[in-house]
């Protein structure tokens, strides 16, 4: 056989991987591994640990968008505190 066991499943103990009955998004973590400070995941290895953390790199990547707008935000909010002590002045 090709590494399957009769009942379907790999010799690992794992189910076989059908890649037609795959979903787009699947197919994608099978490309791609993610590395990260606690270690190198891949999906075929552990779907459980690749997916907490693709998560955990979602969220670092979110938290840097946030922290990005809020900077943004609070430069704004500077600038129109100077235009508007400016104009105080000026009054």
């Amino acid at each position: 056989m090709n590494g399957q066991s009769q009942d379907g499943t790999c010799n690992s103990g794992r189910p076989a991987l059908n890649l037609e009955r795959l979903t787009n998004k699947k197919r994608e973590y099978l490309q791609d591994a993610i590395i990260d400070k606690n270690g190198a995941y891949n999906y075929l290895e552990d779907p459980q640990e690749y997916k907490k953390a693709r998560k955990r790199l979602q969220n670092r990547e979110s938290a840097v968008r946030s922290r990005q707008r809020k900077k943004c935000y609070q430069e704004v909010l500077e600038g129109q505190i100077q235009e508007h002590l400016k104009q105080i002045k000026d009054l």
